[in-house]
């Protein structure tokens, strides 16, 4: 091979490296703050079929959350626990959303059957709980 075809071959690599990382890049952008309000909107619109809206919401629960900011997030459970410290959203089919508040309100830990739907701050673990419990 010369040098020319060399030069081309490795232009091709290169440009398919930067596709590549744009391509995760634009994967990985955070939602903006409209895109969130619509798919918080579409979540709280269907009751039992809802797992594209989820898929945008979830990444935004956090422990520590008050239960009004998962109700503004989310809206209201399909289902909640006799001490009002368990809620069930769901998704769709056998598929859902658990939020585990303390006594005084405050998400402790969330999880469900909802392997793609994961949160940002504990690196894609499906249940996410303090240290404390």
């Amino acid at each position: 091979m010369n040098k020319l075809h060399l030069s081309i071959i490795g232009v091709i690599i290169i440009l398919g490296i930067i596709g590549l990382i744009a391509l995760l890049i634009r994967d990985n952008k955070p939602e903006s703050a409209t895109e969130i309000a619509k798919a918080s909107a579409e979540f709280k619109a269907d009751q039992y079929f809802r797992y594209e809206p989820a898929k945008k919401l979830a990444p935004r629960l956090k422990i520590g959350m008050t239960a009004q900011d998962v109700e503004a997030l989310l809206g209201k459970p399909n289902k909640k626990s006799n001490n009002d410290l368990l809620w069930y959203y769901t998704l769709g089919y056998s598929q859902f959303i658990s939020v585990h508040f303390d006594s005084n309100g405050v998400v402790q830990k969330f999880g469900g059957a909802h392997a793609h739907l994961q949160s940002e701050e504990t690196g894609g673990k499906r249940e996410h709980q303090t240290d404390t419990q």
